[in-house]
């Protein structure tokens, strides 16, 4: 039951957040996922505080948002929004 509970909690979250993140124009986009991977780059593997474990799970879903976003954008004609490996994702589908 508790697994049911926490699992739907994060499809809410990542759908809230998948929302907030369409809403953005390119440009921020990018500019919010160079700060996500920063944020990301400086997390430390013996880290234990939970309240930065929280964080560093938010952004990570964050940074999945963006990218699934920006892919969109980019698969559907806008050059802006394409991120240097994208042509590598496109390659295999």
């Amino acid at each position: 039951m508790k697994i049911a509970i926490v699992l739907m909690l994060s499809l809410i979250v990542v759908g809230c957040t998948s929302l907030e993140v369409r809403q953005r124009s390119t440009p921020e986009l990018k500019h919010r996922y160079t700060y996500v991977q920063r944020e990301l780059a400086s997390y430390r593997p013996e880290e234990n505080d939970k309240t930065r474990l929280q964080r560093l799970r938010h952004l990570t879903e964050e940074e999945g948002s963006i990218e699934h976003e920006l892919f969109r954008r980019c698969r559907a004609g806008d050059p802006g929004a394409c991120l240097p490996y994208f042509h590598l994702i496109a390659a295999d589908l």
